[in-house]
């Protein structure tokens, strides 16, 4: 469910973000999407550990 309460918890530990915000994290993050597509983590690219502090 959408809200506009950008940063707080929302059901089953999403967090709503705005765009822009959105959008900074998905390109600081691996893996890198070099291609247009599906994109999997794998042992060489597990992906980024994103931990939230409140």
């Amino acid at each position: 469910t959408w809200h506009a309460n950008f940063g707080a918890p929302a059901s089953r530990g999403c967090i709503n973000m705005s765009p822009a915000d959105a959008e900074w994290l998905f390109r600081w993050a691996a893996p890198e999407a070099k291609e247009v597509g599906w994109l999997f983590s794998d042992e060489e690219n597990q992906g980024t550990l994103v931990v939230v502090h409140e």
